[in-house]
């Protein structure tokens, strides 16, 4: 079982994103912003997931929803003790139905030479329902200002283990 971030096989990331997890927490400014701006436009909570194995490792989230949230940034969860446990276990880019009335939306991001950075998690609480071209459209326009464009949602039926 998996407890940290050092025991994650290094076929599970990409230099990428290792590079975004030795990060310190601090230096995440661009991407609060645009969970921030997302958040804020949907009502919703958004995060920014890396996927290790069985597990996902939060880096930072933005937004609260009543009742239940986003793995703490930081820590290394199974993806069954998530909100958006079936997000991550299905096909990105489609809303998906959770536990207890949440919805989820998980949208890889990848830069332009099309490597993963991860994926932008959004969970709505109970009795409001995402609007899947609206969740892409919000989020694309919040990635368009990060470094002049450099990140960008993969088409969902691009689909690849790398980029979860």
């Amino acid at each position: 079982m998996l407890r940290s971030i050092g025991e994650v096989p290094s076929s599970a990331i990409n230099e990428e994103q290792l590079t975004l997890i030795a990060a310190p927490r601090s230096s995440l400014g661009y991407q609060n912003q645009i969970l921030a701006e997302i958040s804020t436009s949907l009502n919703v909570q958004s995060g920014w997931m890396l996927n290790a194995g069985d597990r996902v490792l939060c880096l930072t989230r933005q937004g609260e929803v009543k009742g239940s949230s986003l793995p703490e940034p930081g820590a290394l969860t199974p993806m069954g003790d998530t909100v958006i446990a079936n997000g991550l276990m299905m096909a990105r880019g489609v809303v998906r139905e959770e536990a207890n009335g949440y919805q989820s939306m998980l949208m890889i991001v990848e830069n332009r030479r099309g490597i993963g950075l991860g994926s932008i998690a959004v969970v709505a609480p109970p009795g409001q329902a995402l609007d899947e071209e609206r969740v892409n459209l919000e989020t694309k326009n919040a990635l368009s200002v990060f470094e002049d464009g450099q990140l960008q949602l993969r088409p969902a039926n691009q689909e690849e283990q790398a980029g979860r």
